[in-house]
């Protein structure tokens, strides 16, 4: 097969205005001929395929740069884009990127956001970023973690400072080293590709060389070598405690016992799941639990665990594991349950799914405990019988995933569907932009931008965050300058799930609190304009519809036809002045998906 570059993406602008010019830039400079290939980030590998299975075993990550060379598949690169402020919780959720890249000696490039936040927040804030690439490298001696710090606005530290058309990306220039490591890790992939190909080098090795000379990343690593590492990380552990008489700390550290929280289930148990993987994969400790907590009070052991497993269907574990591990907790009441025969004998039904496997994986047990934290169960299991285990994490984790070795390249397909991230591209780009529309916010599915809506500002850490898809003001040079339009994308239309959204968008027309809260947002962001209406707007992918929906609150709708073209419907003369341009081509770029899909078994 021909040399190919494939940049595995989640957010459409994000890989054709901030990565792909230096993906070009850097097959250029490599004077080589290489066909790019763009292709939707898979949710996971379900086919063995060496590193790539492995790295997608531990992370999904927003970017990955591949080179597909003599039929194999090498990955290049593991990118995040991180608009979160920083917490340590944030920081050890993202690092089993780190660790992935570690293991499969590619290049780890993390942009950074260097945000704060003035509001009451979960995790702790004051936690050094640089800790993490500081600890993989004194465990992995492994100097490819690459964090670049992406600036804020010069006038407003909450907020990032963004490219003034692409809002999901740095502006250029602004983050030297990740321009510089992209371009780099393209080029010298493809100067020595035969090498890697044929496993006598890696893209690391290859790239270390030239590091080591280039002035921003010396700076780097002088800044890392003074940051906190493993000690200083394992005595902050040690020291805390837990904040009332019955609750304890997120994370537990002793001489011999580490015990990382699970706050939920759903949502992939995100971010303990993060930290679980980062901590029992680094952090030495004799034994390493979860904790668990049932929401109600229980009395008894019996009611507990009944509790528990109601608790757990409703946040998504599957049911035919939690049913047969009910079973035999049933069978074997008692304050310590041993679950390593049910765990082995139970394995198919629990090995793809990444909560339980991360569980079983990482840790020696679970501690079950009512929200008093008075009646408690552990579940204890045997890793080294589950999993054969005769090394420790890290070798194991190498062994069991392939991460050094290269397969076949993923089977893709030209996808002719729509998503949600490119909806709101079009929309962005091809609607309102050219229709002069000033726009305030983006919040693409893997990029959620800064303007976070808080209308429980009273609920302090507790209180939710709304994004809303497309914020933007009416052209000011129509009548209508301070008015402002809700926009919301779907893939494809869905007459329950659009009305929902519709309802949802029409509160900050109807409830106070809910306006209110728009109202900071749009302060925060520095736009301060007098709003005096809002407009409800909707775009989805559109096939052959057939609905009875009348959308009497909702001022206009966009439908985009087979990737190909736009058109827009609205109701009311004055969108009639605003909409000059109502129909139109896309001009989306060509997209693959990986269309591998064998049911094999997966860990994590």
């Amino acid at each position: 097969m021909k040399t190919e570059i494939r940049v595995y993406f989640e957010c459409l602008e994000q890989l054709l205005h901030y990565i792909l010019p230096l993906v070009k830039e850097g097959i250029a400079e490599s004077k080589i001929y290489a066909e790019i290939k763009f292709i939707r980030k898979p949710k996971r590998l379900t086919k063995a395929n060496g590193s790539l299975s492995a790295i997608y075993s531990l992370t999904t990550p927003d970017i990955l740069i591949t080179l597909c060379k003599e039929g194999k598949e090498i990955p290049l690169l593991i990118g995040e884009f991180s608009e979160a402020v920083t917490t340590e919780d944030h920081e050890l959720q993202r690092a089993m990127g780190g660790i992935a890249a570690a293991l499969s000696r590619c290049i780890y490039l993390k942009i950074s956001s260097q945000k704060i936040s003035l509001k009451e927040h979960g995790g702790k804030k004051d936690f050094n970023p640089l800790t993490i690439p500081k600890i993989i490298k004194q465990s992995f001696d492994y100097y490819g973690y690459i964090l670049g710090e992406w600036p804020t606005s010069d006038n407003n530290p909450c907020i990032l400072k963004r490219d003034s058309i692409f809002l999901s990306c740095p502006p250029k220039s602004a983050i030297p080293i990740a321009e510089e490591i992209l371009k780099q890790v393209v080029k010298e992939g493809l100067k020595n590709q035969d090498a890697i190909a044929s496993n006598k080098t890696t893209i690391f090795d290859v790239i270390f060389p030239y590091l080591k000379n280039y002035e921003v990343y010396k700076k780097y690593l002088r800044v890392l070598e003074s940051a906190p590492g493993i000690k200083e990380l394992i005595s902050d552990w040690q020291s805390r405690k837990g904040k009332g008489k019955n609750k304890e700390p997120r994370i537990l550290l002793d001489e011999s016992k580490l015990i990382v929280k699970i706050n939920r289930f759903s949502h992939a148990a995100d971010p303990d799941r993060g930290i679980l993987i980062f901590a029992s994969t680094l952090v030495p400790a004799e034994i390493v639990l979860t904790r668990y907590c049932v929401k109600q009070e229980y009395a008894k052991i019996v009611k507990l665990i009944n509790g528990f497993v109601k608790q757990s269907l409703n946040e998504g574990l599957p049911k035919s594991f939690m049913l047969g591990l009910k079973r035999c907790l049933d069978k074997n009441l008692n304050e310590q349950i041993d679950i390593t025969a049910f765990a082995s004998q139970y394995k198919e039904e629990w090995e793809g799914n990444k909560v339980l496997s991360a569980i079983f994986l990482f840790s020696d047990g679970m501690v079950i405990h009512d929200k008093r934290n008075k009646t408690r169960v552990r579940l204890a299991w045997n890793r080294k019988k589950i999993f054969r285990m005769k090394t420790g994490m890290k070798d194991l984790l190498d062994n069991l995933f392939d991460f050094k070795k290269f397969d076949k390249p993923l089977k893709i397909a030209e996808v002719n569907d729509i998503n949600e991230d490119e909806v709101s591209y079009i929309v962005m780009h091809k609607i309102l932009r050219p229709n002069k529309f000033d726009i305030v916010s983006v919040s693409y599915p893997g990029a959620q931008g800064d303007a976070a809506i808080l209308p429980g500002k009273t609920k302090g850490r507790k209180q939710s965050r709304m994004y809303i898809d497309i914020i933007a003001w009416f052209p000011k040079n129509s009548s209508s300058g301070n008015v402002l339009t809700l926009e919301e994308s779907k893939d494809t239309f869905d007459e329950k799930e659009m009305k929902k959204l519709v309802e949802r968008l029409n509160l900050f027309r109807t409830n106070k609190q809910m306006l209110n809260a728009l109202v900071e947002t749009l302060s925060r962001l520095n736009h301060k304009r007098k709003l005096e209406h809002i407009f409800i707007g909707v775009a989805f992918g559109a096939e052959n519809i057939k609905t009875k929906w009348e959308p009497y609150k909702v001022d206009y709708l966009i439908r985009i036809f087979d990737r190909n073209k736009w058109q827009i419907a609205y109701f009311g003369k004055t969108l009639k002045n605003v909409f000059k341009i109502v129909e139109g081509r896309v001009d989306l770029p060509k997209v693959h998906r990986v269309i591998d899909s064998v049911n094999e078994p997966r860990f994590v």
